[in-house]
């Protein structure tokens, strides 16, 4: 009996990582629809509404912040599809992150349950929806509308896990400035609970 319970809260608990990062996506705020155009720093007729709210030094931070995002995703790709803790791995995250161990333990998990993710969610849309700017210091959280359902695998053991949803999602990233780098604070992703539509 303790074994069959044993295996059901292992089983319970790789589902649940599986499909928060297998989801690609998160964050339940209420904000305008994203656009599905690229940001740019100056306005003209094509601009987003969103970017109305925000001055040009804002949308060069957002922008920042946003290519550093996407570095860490180039970076991590590899490792996540590996599914191993290594030294290499330990400084990417730290290169990335704060606090950059909660996330090296995420990869712990992977290598212990088998677990692997190939590929990146296609992004549909994306927008600021908070920015803030001082002398020293920034922050900026990213919202994101991805669609992961053909452009992401999960595997543990070599078998296909199943998506917990096709629907695109909602996924947030919050990054703060320190001295001149982003770093990524927060990372909300959803299994489902926050569709999305380009």
């Amino acid at each position: 009996m303790k074994k069959q319970l044993r295996k059901k809260v292992r089983f319970a608990a790789v589902a649940i990582v599986a499909a928060m990062l297998f989801g690609g996506c998160g964050g339940s705020e209420k904000d305008d629809p994203p656009s599905t155009t690229r940001p740019t720093s100056t306005a003209t007729a094509t601009t987003p509404a969103w970017q109305a709210k925000y001055s040009k030094a804002e949308l060069k931070a957002y922008e920042n912040a946003l290519a550093a995002w996407n570095n860490y995703l180039d970076a991590s790709e590899p490792i996540w599809a590996a599914g191993k803790q290594t030294a290499g791995a330990k400084k990417m995250f730290q290169t990335y992150f704060v606090p950059w161990q909660v996330y090296y333990a995420q990869l712990g998990f992977y290598e212990k349950h088998g677990l692997t993710r190939t590929g990146r969610a296609k992004v549909l849309s994306s927008q600021a929806s908070r920015i803030e700017l001082s002398k020293d210091s920034g922050a900026v959280t990213i919202r994101q509308c991805l669609d992961s359902a053909k452009s992401l695998t999960v595997t543990q053991n070599g078998r296909l896990v199943r998506p917990a949803t096709l629907e695109p999602q909602y996924q947030t990233v919050e990054l703060d400035r320190y001295k001149s780098r982003w770093l990524i604070v927060k990372l909300t992703e959803s299994s489902g609970e926050s569709p999305c539509a380009a």
